[in-house]
């Protein structure tokens, strides 16, 4: 929430969202519907704002590992972070391994 707040996230877009992700889980098959479970640590599949927290939760960590080490070339993608070290001989890129510790 925080992040979002600073980043400036719409705030009443930030509001349902964060009710919408917080609120209560059913699961559903063929009629019958499980009892509600409540979760804290994952982001809801499929919702319009899904992909924009990520990117709100991401944001200032991946900037801070560009700036320490700015030969790590990094992107952020939807599902996952791409990390890509090239090199014409081994042990030519000693700076993507130090750029992985900003994920620790």
């Amino acid at each position: 929430m925080n992040k979002a707040i600073e980043l400036q996230f719409p705030i009443i877009d930030l509001l349902l969202t964060m009710l919408q992700h917080m609120a209560p889980r059913v699961i559903q098959c063929d009629g019958f519907c499980s009892r509600a479970i409540i979760t804290n640590t994952s982001i809801l599949a499929g919702c319009k704002h899904s992909v924009a927290l990520t990117r709100v939760l991401f944001l200032t960590g991946m900037q801070k590992i560009c700036i320490d080490n700015p030969l790590v070339a990094t992107q952020l993608y939807v599902d996952d972070t791409a990390m890509l070290a090239a090199g014409e001989k081994r042990g030519s890129t000693p700076s993507h391994g130090k750029g992985s510790k900003g994920f620790c």
